[in-house]
């Protein structure tokens, strides 16, 4: 496996570190990851091996406010900086990959930012994967909190909060979540403005009546404590007739860190296959 590290500039001239696993030969396809809130590439290390020794590419980058990217940690001036991030990911897949077919995978966060540039940017991929997708909190935030937060996020839009993410509530695997407890690249920041934008953006994808035309594989845990698996159902059932729902019984939110993670990656080495 060769592993590379880049330094890419963003839309608005910031410094995001991105990542690249790579096997020996020319890959099959390219994985392009977009991470979830508060995490970070290397977080995926061992997922993107995986996929590595099935030669595929796994290539991610730092979300601006993330990881070792630049950025105050867990926010966002606007969405469009977030589909930017996406698109500088994209761009510079096919300068490492050239010809090589794309899968966009977004956990989380990222699968809500991931379905929006689908959307909003029309890229040209071969298929997606969207892991536990923020479409809908499991812990319903009160209408007049939300309201509370549009209005702070027009006239303080980088004041922060905790995430409120516990490492506890992302796996049932004890070695995962000390990792994630000890690691000083992960953040519990969302500032008002970037919470505000991804819930306007669930919203959206959510009620939109245009459908995925490619292959969607769009995977769930049904004992998700952060995310709203009933959310993610209904919209799989809407999104497209070549969609893939796959309900995980008992997983958490981290499917790809949970245990039973080697089931997860068997089932989208082989869907990946047969599309």
């Amino acid at each position: 496996m060769i592993y590379k590290e880049y330094n890419w500039k963003s839309s608005d001239n910031l410094n995001l570190f991105a990542c690249s696993w790579e096997p020996e030969v020319n890959p099959k396809s390219v994985i392009c990851l977009v991470h979830g809130l508060g995490e970070h590439s290397g977080r995926y290390n061992e997922w993107a091996e995986k996929f590595v020794n099935r030669n595929y590419g796994f290539l991610s980058l730092d979300l601006r406010g993330h990881g070792k990217s630049e950025g105050k940690r867990g926010h966002a001036k606007n969405y469009n900086l977030l589909l930017d991030d996406v698109e500088t990911l994209m761009k510079n897949s096919e300068l490492i990959f050239p010809g090589i077919p794309k899968i966009l995978y977004g956990h989380s966060m990222g699968g809500n930012i991931a379905l929006k540039y689908f959307y909003e940017r029309k890229p040209y991929l071969k298929a997606m994967i969207i892991s536990a997708p923020w479409l809908e909190l499991e812990l319903k935030v009160p209408k007049p909190l939300l309201l509370t937060a549009e209005f702070i996020s027009k006239i303080f839009p980088q004041l922060s909060m905790s995430n409120g993410l516990k490492a506890s509530d992302l796996s049932q695997d004890e070695a995962i979540i000390e990792n994630r407890r000890e690691d000083t690249f992960v953040h519990n920041k969302i500032s008002v403005k970037l919470f505000c934008l991804i819930e306007e953006a669930a919203k959206q994808i959510l009620s939109e009546k245009n459908k995925i035309n490619i292959p969607l594989l769009i995977m769930h845990g049904t004992n998700d404590r952060i995310i709203s698996f009933d959310a993610t159902k209904s919209y799989s059932q809407t999104a497209g007739n070549i969609t893939t729902f796959k309900v995980w019984e008992n997983f958490y939110h981290e499917l790809h860190n949970d245990v039973g993670k080697e089931k997860v990656f068997e089932y989208i080495a082989d869907w990946i296959e047969k599309i």
